[in-house]
């Protein structure tokens, strides 16, 4: 797994996407921008499909890399892994819920506005809370992976029995 940081500052497309659909047009004289907006309204499936096949291949490394960056007390490498797991994770969520990933910037709100479960919210916010150790971080991203598998197969995880074979408390 490649931990190379990168400086590229151009726009992500998922999030550029999620901008044009959700916001308002504001000048669109011959009608293009709306085309394209309505065109938006049917959320791919291929996205979703895109979304899914990047969390599943990437999701034993990152809760094993997770793992071992916590036993060395390795925290600057495991909030980078935290955040790059977090993010796919969520891309995910919200494209099984057939919601473009409106981006880094203000996901709690995000989460909310566009009506995802509220398993989702619970989980995010634990992730965040001050007095977290590793361990809960790591069982409050697994949590989240799972709600993703979860909406595949029409099941819920419960905590501590993904199958995921870490035996994260």
């Amino acid at each position: 797994m490649s931990y190379f940081i990168s400086t590229d500052r151009r726009l992500n497309p998922l999030v550029a996407t999620a901008g044009f659909y959700h916001e308002e047009i504001l000048l669109d004289h011959i009608g293009i921008a709306q085309q394209l907006k309505t065109r938006l309204s049917i959320f791919p499936e291929a996205l979703k499909r895109e979304s899914l096949r990047i969390l599943h291949a990437r999701r034993q490394g990152y809760l094993s890399d997770l793992k071992t960056f916590a036993a060395r007390a390795d925290w600057f490498m495991f909030h980078r892994i935290l955040l790059d797991a977090l993010r796919i994770t969520l891309q995910a969520l919200f494209s099984v819920n057939e919601v473009y990933y409106p981006g880094d910037k203000w996901l709690r709100q995000s989460i909310i506005r566009f009506g995802l479960d509220a398993q989702i919210l619970t989980w995010f916010d634990r992730l965040w809370e001050a007095s977290g150790n590793a361990s809960e971080k790591m069982v409050a991203l697994r949590q989240l992976m799972d709600l993703v598998e979860g909406h595949e197969t029409g099941e819920r995880h419960p905590v501590g029995e993904s199958g995921d074979g870490l035996n994260i408390p």
